[in-house]
């Protein structure tokens, strides 16, 4: 029976719709598609109760409900897709039920419930009861809902299904009791303000889901209990912004295999290893904080340590300090010593993310602190905290003796630290760490054996540090971060491999920084970013491959910086600096063509004999607002072969190739906005063969000085064709000229020459050729072959056209050709490195200078018949000139 206050309706027809107007209302869909896609509004406000009874297939699909005001809403959805694809608003409804019971279903096909939106935000009480496969790939808004609860019961129940429940005020529970019974859902708890429990206890059942509360504070408790096999196969609890308890249940045999845990040093993070085999064997732990924060905040806890593998899971972390990835480690738990350890995990060894340390060891505040571990591991996986100590001298002198171990250096004025790595694996994977002191007097890092600072972390964010001093014979893959003003650093790496991928980062000012490398492949393959202060810096590159595929960040700070690079190796190991990657130059701050910094890169020895083969090879240089950039690739075979120099915003650059195709293949980039802004010298044996010149269509009128030189023999030019053969000038969009070697007037010209060619000669442009003569040099051991040039300073001319009354009128111009040897071209006198009598290639001494116009001057060849033959050539060329005019 009804009573007059029940609005009743049955089975009311597709595309109908009903407006409740009684305080109870019941809507009654018996009959397949009875009620489908129909629109029931229950939004009056005397209307406190709506109930839907959606008994058979499709009888509720695709239909619409709104039912905001409502005091209490249930919907029973008990066929197939009795309620596919339903829609419900009733986000003010204090309660709301929602049961999805059908239970002959097989698949997911035939779910009741598949596809169902649920709007209950600011809710009161949400109730969910799903059964096998009913419930999936469902929607659950419950934002500021105040409590919320699903119950999942069968395989698949709650399948792909989305609950999205940020701000909600009080509590968020969800169990899971089937096989796959929560599998893939996802729950959003950012800003929750209430408690989110889940339950999994069927085989898989909360697999590849996960809990996301990592991008805004969640001020609530998160718990998982996980009590079947697998039962949190893959899921993801991403509790990085949780304020409080993160608590992590392994309560059966495999439950947490595969589980992630994101935790931070700012919560309780716990987990609970129960009685049974393997419970939380496969759990990874995300500290994604500097582990050694964790050392009070994280919680393990194992319940039977004589389950095999009961008490076993592993860690892995970010460095919070500067962002890197931190490695990880394998906790278990001793049961001799009734406490946890971490055990070796790959490279890392165990000591990537340990927060539990093997011992610790304080330092007297304002006294000096002195550590010393002589023995095999005798402080490995220890924490030393000096922070208020006056300083600190550590020495690890045993095998493994500080492996892993944490060492937090003074942080007082004026405080020193030093740290010596003397045995073998000593200081593998130590973390160092020197945070807020003022004023460093200085660091000093030792590492005496090949291994023994591998893969070590130092952070030293101190305001300023007065010297930092390492010294690596073993510190390959080494990383250093500081944000400290430095006023001097030496970093010498002096055996082969010693810093092989080490990292440097320096992001504040190094006043004056010697770096060095010394051995084969001593540096091969690390990354060096250094900001260089006023001041002079060396860096040098001796042996195979010492800098190879080495990046180089080093950027000036300030204006008046002066750096030397050093690129040798000697035969037969040669490719001290082969695909080397320098990318030096001055901040925007401080950005100016006018600059008094200097740039000087050698690839050879002053006074070193020898085939230096691809020292300099396959590089890429680039240098950003320098003053002046000086690179000399001296030697034999391919010294910067294919090598590519980026600096057409330098002030001045110079190129000297000497040596058999020692720039053959290069690309420069030159400088273009000034005259004699960019010298290229060319010294015999294919030293430039197939170059390519590449500058901007903007080029200032003779921006280029090119000086293409040969070997006499026997007063003949023997490679003249050789020397420049197959330059070529690129401009932005200007055609592409190739420079070529003329025959009659013995010298290079471009090709193709006028406007539309990036011809230096022209289109705005000029090249100061310089010919090549027969004139044959001699000297006091031999006369057979030298190498020889007289040059010639050609004044280009241009025909001046006048306009008379219409008239075009040409004026002769002007040719005048004079022999010299370049004397005029502007000088570049630069330091290059020497090896003195007796020192090794470790003991480098500036002593000589170069002239980047280097040439044997054509006195030596006064009243040689080549004078007369260039002086007719010069007559004949004027005559054919003023012929064409």
């Amino acid at each position: 029976p009804v009573s007059a206050s029940v609005a009743y309706y049955q089975d009311v027809g597709l595309y109908q719709t009903v407006s409740c107007n009684g305080s109870e209302c019941i809507v009654n869909c018996t009959a397949s598609n009875g009620c489908r896609q129909s629109t029931i509004i229950a939004n009056d406000t005397a209307t406190t109760s709506l109930t839907i009874y959606c008994a058979e297939s499709m009888s509720c699909a695709q239909s619409v409900i709104y039912a905001d005001a409502i005091q209490s809403l249930h919907i029973m959805c008990v066929a197939q897709q009795s309620c596919y694809d339903l829609t419900v608003y009733a986000d003010t409804a204090h309660n709301i039920t929602l049961s999805c019971d059908f239970a002959e279903i097989t698949s997911s096909y035939h779910s009741s419930c598949e596809q169902v939106t649920l709007h209950a935000n600011h809710s009161y009480s949400t109730f969910v009861h799903c059964t096998n496969y009913n419930c999936d790939s469902s929607t659950f808004y419950l934002t500021n809902a105040t409590i919320a609860s699903f119950v999942s019961e069968g395989s698949y129940a709650l399948y792909l299904t989305h609950i999205y429940a940020q701000d909600l005020t009080q509590t968020l529970t969800i169990d899971c009791d089937g096989y796959n019974a929560c599998s893939s859902i996802q729950i959003v708890a950012n800003h929750m303000a209430g408690d989110l429990a889940i339950s999994c206890t069927g085989e898989r059942s909360c697999s590849y889901s996960g809990i996301h509360a990592d991008t805004s504070t969640m001020s609530g408790n998160v718990r998982v209990w996980a009590a079947g096999f697998q039962s949190t196969s893959q899921f993801q609890l991403r509790a990085n912004e949780v304020i409080g308890s993160v608590d992590v249940y392994c309560m059966s045999n495999y439950s947490c295999d595969g589980i992630d845990i994101h935790c931070t040093a700012e919560q309780n993070c716990n987990v609970v290893c129960g009685p049974f085999e393997s419970a939380c064997a496969g759990a990874d732990l995300y500290l994604e904080a500097p582990f050694y924060e964790y050392i009070d905040a994280f919680n393990l806890t194992c319940l039977d340590e004589s389950k095999e593998n009961a008490c076993s899971l592993e860690s892995s972390c970010w460095d919070g300090l500067d962002g890197t990835w931190g490695g990880s480690s394998t906790f278990v738990y001793e049961n001799s010593t009734q406490s946890w350890r971490c055990i070796g995990s790959g490279y890392a060894d165990g000591y990537g993310c340990c927060p539990f340390p093997n011992g610790v060891i304080h330092c007297s505040p304002d006294e000096p602190c002195v550590v010393m571990c002589l023995d095999y591991t005798e402080c490995q996986g220890f924490l030393i905290n000096a922070t208020d100590a006056s300083s600190l001298e550590m020495q690890c002198a045993g095998w493994d003796s500080c492996e892993g171990a944490i060492i937090f250096g003074p942080q007082q004025d004026n405080a020193s630290f030093s740290l010596q790595c003397l045995g073998a694996g000593s200081c593998f994977y130590a973390r160092v760490y020197i945070l807020g002191a003022t004023n460093m007097h200085d660091v000093s890092l030792l590492c005496a054996d090949d291994t023994g600072c591998k893969e070590m972390k130092l952070v030293l964010n101190a305001s300023t540090i007065s010297l930092l001093n390492i010294h690596c014979i073993g510190c390959t893959y080494l990383e250093l971060s500081s944000s400290a003003q430095i006023d001097a650093l030496n970093l010498h790496c002096t055996d082969d491999s010693a810093c092989g991928q080490m990292f440097l980062a320096l992001a504040n000012t190094v006043r004056s920084a010697s770096l060095l490398c010394n051995g084969t492949r001593s540096c091969e393959r690390a990354h060096f970013e250094i900001q260089m202060g006023n001041s002079n810096h060396s860096l040098q590159c001796l042996g195979y491959k010492a800098c190879g595929d080495t990046n180089f960040d080093l950027h000036f700070a300030e204006q008046n910086v002066s750096l030397n690079i050093v690129c040798f190796a000697e035969y037969p190991e040669y490719s001290a600096c082969d695909g080397a990657h320098f990318h030096i130059g001055e901040v925007a701050v401080h950005a100016s063509r006018s600059s008094a910094s200097s740039v000087s890169l050698d690839c050879n020895i002053d006074g070193a004999d020898g085939w230096h083969k691809y020292n300099c090879a396959r590089m890429e240089f680039t240098a950003y607002n320098i003053g002046s950039v000086n690179v000399f690739c001296d030697g034999y075979h391919q010294t910067c072969f294919e090598s590519v120099f980026t600096v057409d915003s330098a002030s001045k650059f110079n190129l000297h190739c000497d040596g058999t195709e020692s720039c053959a293949a290069a690309t420069v980039l030159c400088p273009f906005y000034d005259a004699a802004v960019c010298q290229i010298d060319c010294n015999g044996g294919q030293s430039c063969d197939s170059m390519n010149i590449v500058v901007d269509d903007l080029y200032a009128e003779d921006y280029l000085n090119m000086s293409c030189k040969a070997r006499v023999e026997n007063g003949s030019v023997v490679d003249a064709y050789q020397t420049c053969h197959g330059v070529w000038f690129e401009c932005t969009s200007f055609s592409t000229v190739a420079y070529v070697w003329n025959n009659a007037t013995l010298q290079y010209e471009c090709e193709n020459q006028g406007t539309g060619f990036c011809c230096p000669e022209y289109a705005g442009g000029s090249l100061s050729l310089n010919p090549i003569t027969t004139t044959e040099a001699t000297s006091a051991s031999t006369t057979s072959v030298s190498d020889v040039s007289t040059t010639i300073d050609e004044t280009q001319t241009s025909q001046t056209h006048e306009t008379t009354n219409g008239a075009v009128v040409a004026t002769s111009p002007e040719l005048s050709t004079t022999q010299t040897s370049l004397t005029s071209s502007p000088e570049i006198s630069t330091t290059r490195t020497t090896l003195s009598p007796g020192l090794s290639t470790s003991d480098i001494e500036s002593t000589r200078t170069f002239n980047a116009t280097e040439t044997v001057t054509s006195s030596q060849a006064e009243g040689n018949s080549a004078n007369s033959f260039d002086i007719l050539m010069a007559l004949l060329t004027c005559l054919i000139v003023a012929c064409l005019a």
